[in-house]
């Protein structure tokens, strides 16, 4: 999963560069737009939670349905400038999440009841995020359309409770619509994410699609598995120094024959040096008698 995950962000950050790319060239600029758009809500939270800390709940409430419309146009926009890609899905898909939670987490500090909100969309999240991870085919159904609007429009109602008490009654209805059409959602993404997870294990049934482990390896297997290496592990160390040992007593052999070979060689020019002395003594003693004949 890590390894799956270091991939994922490696692709993303690459994605990223070429559309930094695409922004800074005049001529493809246009097709950045919805991706700019998109990204405008992940910066929306340094606008929205210093109004809300201070009080401003109408600018509060103003901004939050402001930038919540950025993810009814965006996907509009990259249709119309032929500019979608799997990128621009994955952005707004992360996105969205930083900004529900967000703004999701201070509504915690008015109405607990919102936690049910928080809770089931991180099951959704954590759904996608597996599903994106193993490569799933992960589709957007209308129920999770409409659970977008509903959640950006329950968080709009929970800012603009907190000043006017006209909005709580439509806040609590909105918080139950939205868990009903959550809960819908959740079971839609989770049946298809066990869909595609039988079908790959079905293509492979050696695999285990959650730990990538093999499924058949019994107990037994895995303790013969950790005794061969336990043996391993103290008898190399053995080996090793008997390795150590035999090669240096083939050196010591290879030095001792390199001894002998010199003085092998040096009792050969001995012989040699002897035999020549004795021919050279013959031919001298020869030179003589002939001089001395003649």
């Amino acid at each position: 999963m890590k390894e799956k995950l270091k991939n994922y962000i490696i692709y993303f950050k690459d994605e990223m560069k070429k559309s930094i790319k695409e922004i800074k060239d005049p001529k493809t600029f246009h097709r950045q737009i919805p991706n700019l758009l998109t990204s405008s809500r992940l910066f929306s939270p340094a606008v929205i939670l210093p109004l809300f800390f201070t009080g401003n709940n109408i600018a509060v409430v103003l901004a939050v349905a402001g930038f919540g419309l950025t993810d009814l146009f965006d996907g509009k926009l990259a249709r119309k400038f032929n500019s979608t890609s799997k990128f621009g899905k994955d952005l707004d898909a992360i996105v969205d999440k930083v900004f529900v939670f967000t703004l999701l987490l201070p509504l915690l500090l008015t109405n607990s009841i919102i936690s049910i909100t928080i809770l089931l969309e991180a099951i959704i999240a954590v759904t996608n995020v597996k599903s994106e991870l193993k490569k799933f085919d992960v589709y957007s159904t209308k129920t999770g359309k409409f659970k977008t609007f509903f959640i950006y429009s329950t968080i709009t109602l929970g800012y603009a409770s907190i000043f006017n008490n006209y909005f709580s009654l439509i806040y609590y209805l909105g918080i139950l619509s939205t868990n009903l059409i959550q809960i819908k959602t959740a079971t839609e993404y989770i049946i298809n994410y066990k869909k595609q997870n039988d079908k790959n294990y079905k293509l492979n049934p050696n695999i285990d699609q959650d730990n990538n482990i093999n499924s058949n390896v019994n107990d037994k297997e895995k303790n013969n598995v950790n005794s061969i290496n336990f043996d391993i592990k103290n008898n190399i160390p053995n080996e090793i120094n008997n390795n150590q040992k035999k090669e240096k007593d083939f050196q010591n052999q290879m030095a001792e024959l390199k001894r002998y070979k010199v003085d092998l060689i040096e009792d050969n020019y001995q012989n040699e040096y002897n035999d020549l002395a004795t021919k050279n003594n013959t031919i001298e003693n020869g030179k003589v008698k002939i001089k001395n004949k003649f």
